[in-house]
């Protein structure tokens, strides 16, 4: 029974997020969350849900604070390490933003968005003198 209320709130948040209500997505997605963690279980859709929910309503910091949590159980997944550049980069934070679009890309060196965006993100970079060591872009 729980499993089923845990995947309508977490279906409820994403049609909210694509009909762009991201604010009102929230509370289900934390309450999906709530549900998971009760039970001792990763609340890793929840969490993804629930940072882009955050992200679209312009809460950045909060969206990395759930990617982060969620990269806690699940570090290898270049997804996640997306979703924090994208929202690093939203709040300008854009060395910080460069490194996790590097993470991504040195556990997928096939992820095309990652690479587009960095390449975008490093001429941003250039532009407000920010530079980078070899090491620090190699993937």
């Amino acid at each position: 029974m729980k499993e089923q209320l845990r995947n309508r709130l977490e279906g409820l948040g994403a049609l909210l997020i694509n009909e762009g209500q991201p604010d009102r997505a929230e509370g289900y997605l934390e309450r999906a969350i709530d549900l998971y963690e009760k039970k001792n279980q990763d609340p890793y859709r929840a969490l993804q849900l629930l940072a882009t929910a955050l992200t679209n309503a312009g809460k950045n910091k909060e969206a990395v604070k759930a990617i982060d949590r969620a990269l806690n159980k699940h570090p290898q997944d270049d997804t996640l390490w997306e979703a924090k550049a994208i929202a690093l980069s939203n709040m300008e934070k854009y060395r910080e933003a460069v490194a996790a679009f590097t993470q991504a890309l040195r556990i997928n060196r096939t992820n095309r968005f990652a690479l587009d965006t960095r390449t975008q993100l490093l001429e941003v970079c250039k532009q407000n003198k920010i530079r980078f060591s070899d090491a620090e872009l190699n993937f």
